[in-house]
């Protein structure tokens, strides 16, 4: 999975060279040890596209024991401590869950990597959930570790195909083009494509073929939509407009006919954190071939050379 990949990426910058790619790990872990008889959770919020005028409220609960405090306001990179007390010999289910984001998605990542004497065991097996960071047995003297990142959700682009000067009658022709939606890749996920893909260190990119051009009736309009989704890694910044960077991401047309004229508006489409956008490509159709005339038109002509003949008949007999 993508998102996955890209989690693999950010904590293997942090991590030391030996850890392998092909198992999720979370970040570097502070080395807090709890209070004699206490047990601590540990939650780290991380926004994935740097995003620092969002702030996330970040809560724990258990079924045993007080916890103190119960919840928090963590920003981009903020951590918080949360202490459990008075387990006495008992243990305690607890979960670590986050307010919701607008326009983010939210992956929480629970150290897998904890071991049963010193830490407190993840409740989910994969340690990876789209919910909550979850520790089935908590025990004093332990302590847990849940790293949630927020990375942008998909955003809609809508790509309008329109044909002119192009009917029905002309149903011989083929208008089923290839539209290929080109996006920039920055930081580890910005500028994924949804159902994309990318080669190396290039471009994400998704190509549809585009053939319906009617309306909910059924009936021929010259025009079609298709909608690409497209996770950028840039966020709207409120305290600064006039600063806003956005993903940069362009559609190209696969056609090859010296008989359409196209104008392509979608060369400059920009989105961000909760910002799609749309664009349109206009194809002119220019139907060549040799200019013929009407049986009225041939008729006018032939008077017209009749005409013609007669005054110079009269000028030269």
């Amino acid at each position: 999975m993508t998102i996955k990949r890209a989690l693999l990426a950010l904590t293997a910058l942090t991590l030391i060279p030996a850890v392998s790619f092909a198992q999720v790990t979370p970040p570097p872990t502070p080395d807090i040890t709890p209070a004699p008889g206490t047990a601590n959770i540990v939650v780290a919020a991380i926004q994935l596209d740097g995003n620092t005028e969002d702030s996330v409220l970040v809560s724990i609960t258990c079924d045993n024991g007080t916890i103190a405090p119960t919840n928090a306001v963590l920003g981009n990179g903020e951590g918080q401590v949360f202490v459990i007390d008075n387990l006495g010999t008992s243990t305690a289910e607890c979960t670590v869950t986050q307010s919701a984001l607008s326009d983010y998605d939210s992956l929480y990542l629970c150290d897998p990597t904890a071991d049963a004497a010193g830490d407190a065991q993840c409740g989910n097996p994969d340690a990876l959930s789209e919910t909550s960071c979850s520790y089935a047995a908590v025990a004093a003297d332990q302590a847990g570790y849940c790293a949630i990142y927020n990375l942008p959700s998909f955003v809609d682009v809508d790509v309008t195909k329109v044909w002119e000067e192009f009917g029905a009658e002309q149903a011989d022709f083929d208008t089923d083009v290839r539209l290929t939606l080109f996006c920039e890749a920055t930081g580890l996920f910005g500028g994924e494509i949804d159902g994309g893909t990318r080669f190396g260190s290039g471009p994400w990119f998704r190509t549809v073929i585009l053939s319906d051009y009617t309306d909910e009736d059924g009936d021929y309009i010259g025009e079609g939509t298709v909608t690409f989704g497209v996770r950028p890694t840039w966020y709207p910044t409120e305290s600064d407009p006039d600063d806003q960077e956005y993903q940069e991401c362009y559609v190209q047309e696969d056609i090859n006919n010296s008989a359409i004229e196209v104008d392509n508006g979608c060369t400059g489409i920009e989105v961000s954190a909760g910002m799609g956008d749309e664009c349109t490509i206009t194809n002119t159709v220019f139907f060549e071939g040799i200019p013929t005339l009407s049986q009225y038109g041939m008729a006018i002509m032939a008077l017209l050379m009749l005409g013609v003949g007669f005054v110079g008949m009269r000028r030269f007999v």
